[in-house]
Order: C-alpha cells, then structure tokens, then sequence
C-alpha cells in the first residue's frame, strides 16, 4: 500500500492550492459520501478521526501524458463504481452483497 500524503515541498510547490490552504493530500483522493450510499454499504455510524480500509473498484476515464521539455506530467482519473467499507456484516456478505 502507498502513502499518498505529499511532503513539505511539494505542499510548498502546489500551483493550484488556494492562497492560505495547506492540505496534506492532493485534490481529488477525498471521497464523499452521502445517505443513499452510507445505506448501500451498511453502514451505522463511524468516529470522525478513525481510520478505515477501503476496498474499491474504479473505472479509467482519462489517462493523459504530457511533456514540456523540462517534465513529464501524467494523470489518471477514474470513476469508483464499487466500495467496500467494514460493517458489523459477514466478510462474505461485505465482498459478495447480503443473500436475499
């Protein structure tokens, strides 16, 4: 597993972050959820602060490569279409969804 948490100098070397913001991870590795899927993945509640594992499916839309002369520059995004989060469920039922 790779730590995505950028360092000092490259937070220091950020163009796009806005004037005053600091984040330790880059734009676009945060993910939200909202009610609709918080109930799809089962889950109750969970401790602002904790730390969960995700397993997730995601779908390439874009992949880019650029070069100026002085760098080279790539992007990837994707689409998650499929999540899993630990619940008080089965690993089974987690991996596979609930048997009706």
């Amino acid at each position: 597993m790779t730590n995505l948490k950028r360092s000092k100098s490259e937070r220091d070397s950020e163009v796009n972050a806005p004037s005053g913001e600091e984040e330790s991870y880059p734009w676009g590795l945060r993910l939200h959820l909202e009610e609709p899927e918080i109930e799809k993945l089962g889950i109750d509640a969970v401790e602002v602060g904790a730390t969960l594992d995700i397993t997730a499916k995601v779908k390439v839309t874009s992949f880019s490569s650029h070069e100026d002369g002085k760098e080279n520059r790539r992007s990837i995004e994707m689409q998650v279409t499929d999540l899993i989060l630990p619940t008080s469920d089965s690993r089974e039922d987690r991996m596979y969804g609930k048997s009706k």
